[in-house]
């Protein structure tokens, strides 16, 4: 082989492994599992609670074009940070959640409607109630990606669809503090019992797993969940 026909192949050869370099990259080492039809298991059902000779249900990993959509609500979610130099919690009774499990596990067009907001300022160690109207937070679409976690199962990454979008915008008005501003960056949430078959999975949201900004100021983020799938299968993730 020629010198030039080398250089031409070694070439070739490093492009393809950038490529696959990159590929592998926004990929995930982790899936999610869901209990349905097909396998070798036999459960009875789609809870895979029950074997028998006649079952026709297994854990099976979600994969090529399969989208599984969930649902999920919370309770009392709160986003602490500051607004025109006033230290402020954005507090938020309730909450709802929809999306989409796919392959490699990722979930896509996720939202999150936080409901009956109220803000609060927080000065010497004592929280206010303010006449400030917080309406209803939708945020962007967000994508999130299995990533590994501190335990023995995996956490759950969460980012604006739109790279370098907010993750949402906050509308405060009625009071002193009238003002839209942006909450940037992405959440890493815990899933607790993720290697566990549940109908139901909790979700746990926490500063030691945020990188947030709120009108560009460092944020915090506090919330929790319960997520389950729209056809009420069990799943779980590894």
């Amino acid at each position: 082989m020629s010198s030039n026909r080398l250089k031409v192949l070694l070439v070739s050869l490093l492009a393809v492994l950038a490529i696959s370099a990159v590929a592998s990259g926004s990929a995930s080492a982790h899936g999610f599992w869901i209990c349905k039809e097909g396998g070798t298991e036999k459960y009875t059902e789609h809870l895979c609670k029950t074997k028998a000779e006649t079952g026709k249900w297994s854990y099976l990993p979600v994969e090529g074009a399969e989208v599984f959509k969930f649902e999920g609500t919370s309770g009392v979610s709160k986003l602490e940070s500051t607004l025109s130099g006033t230290r402020v919690i954005i507090e938020c009774k309730k909450d709802k959640i929809t999306g989409e499990l796919e392959a490699g596990g990722k979930t896509k067009n996720t939202v999150i409607v936080y409901e009956e907001c109220k803000l609060f300022t927080v000065a010497k160690y004592i929280k206010t109630l303010t006449t400030c109207v917080v309406p209803n937070i939708t945020t962007s679409k967000l994508n999130d990606l299995l990533v590994t976690g501190k335990g023995i199962g995996p956490e759950d990454e969460f980012e604006p669809a739109e790279a370098g979008g907010p993750f949402a915008k906050v509308v405060v008005e009625g009071c002193a503090l009238t003002s839209t501003e942006s909450v940037l960056g992405k959440q890493i949430c815990q899933l607790p019992e993720a290697t566990v078959g549940l109908v139901e999975h909790e979700l746990e949201c926490s500063p030691s797993g945020g990188a947030l900004t709120f009108g560009g100021k460092p944020a915090s983020y506090y919330g929790s969940a319960l997520v389950k799938l729209e056809n009420k299968w069990t799943w779980g993730a590894e």
